[in-house]
């Protein structure tokens, strides 16, 4: 949709007051348009989601999850206040919502800031405790059940291109990452946010703030665990020369998310955990969205370590990360 027309919607229902406002892009994910409408004092946030995704692959996936990402955004508010942005108009028909400015001089993004070797600890326990909050408060909430039910959008836009895509290019592995996505399919025991990454987090003003919710369904919360802690432990290889630095903050989000979420949480949630981290490690090499910022010789590191720990079946957390954290010890700078 051009955003004339959406531009034109908030003039209609007084959002703003100029037909011509200034509009500018916004960093975002692969699979929407983000951007911002400034005029004059008021500043909105719109987000359209795409049809066609922004990666080398094909990847379509139908536009209506807006109404998905807008759900959550609302049931977020409810249940966890100020988790989210405040979600100011929305639109099914034409598949868009408006939602609050946040000022980047007052919350930062949390990849940007691992990016450039600031490793708090802060930000990484207000994280974990909002995913263990987020699990914990939907597990036996029932009125969820109807509204997140639908894995379409889970299945097109993570298990599909994700696991299925890596099954297809490694042979080997083929059968656990099918029988990984079939589970995954069928698996609803929470409400999961299905995009929890450092990306979609953003830190300041003494909170966290979840953005990007249009995957979220009922699910494993091991999926949404495996997904952030597989980007702490691939940001420990990117930054080799100061993992040192990093190194405690998977640890530490797994250790505090284990600690407060719900004691009646399936015992083996951590070896779910673990499997779907090393699938996931793969993934983002193989699959549909790689990782953008890893050359050769890192993307031959991820195979190999993968590989290694799935032929000996070790999918403990702990164990996990210290193979990895010595490996890359034992890798030249």
């Amino acid at each position: 949709m051009k955003r004339s027309l959406i531009i034109q919607k908030l003039c209609e229902i007084r959002l703003i007051s100029s037909q011509k406002p200034e509009i500018k892009p916004l960093e975002g994910g692969v699979s929407s348009d983000i951007f911002l409408v400034a005029d004059g004092s008021v500043r909105l946030v719109v987000k359209q989601a795409l049809e066609k995704l922004k990666v080398k692959d094909d990847w379509f996936s139908d536009i209506r999850r807006n109404r998905t990402e807008r759900q959550f955004a609302e049931y977020m508010q409810q249940i966890l206040p100020g988790s989210v942005p405040e979600v100011i108009f929305a639109d099914d028909d034409l598949n868009f919502f408006v939602m609050e400015y946040l000022d980047p001089l007052s919350f930062k993004n949390w990849k940007e800031q691992l990016s450039v070797g600031n490793f708090d600890s802060k930000t990484t326990r207000k994280a974990a405790d909002l995913l263990a909050d987020l699990h914990r408060l939907s597990r036996h909430d029932t009125e969820t059940r109807t509204i997140f039910e639908d894995k379409s959008y889970f299945k097109n836009l993570r298990t599909d291109p994700y696991l299925v895509t890596t099954a297809e290019r490694h042979p080997e592995f083929r059968n656990i990452f099918f029988q990984e996505a079939e589970r995954l399919n069928h698996h609803n025991e929470t409400v999961i946010h299905g995009d929890f990454s450092p990306k979609n987090i953003l830190a300041g003003n003494n909170r966290v703030v979840l953005l990007d919710h249009e995957v979220a369904c009922l699910g494993d919360p091991a999926f949404d665990l495996a997904f952030l802690l597989n980007h702490l432990h691939l940001k420990m290889l990117w930054n080799k020369t100061r993992q040192q630095s990093c190194k405690n903050l998977a640890p530490l989000f797994w250790k505090v998310y284990f600690k407060k979420a719900d004691e009646e949480s399936p015992l083996n949630l951590k070896d779910r955990t673990g499997k779907l981290l090393l699938l996931l490690m793969l993934a983002r090499i193989d699959g549909k969205s790689p990782v953008e910022y890893f050359d050769d010789p890192e993307k031959e590191f991820v195979r190999s370590f993968v590989s290694q720990q799935l032929r000996s079946r070790n999918f403990e957390l702990p164990a996990i990360n210290k193979n990895w954290t010595d490996q890359l010890q034992a890798e030249p700078s």
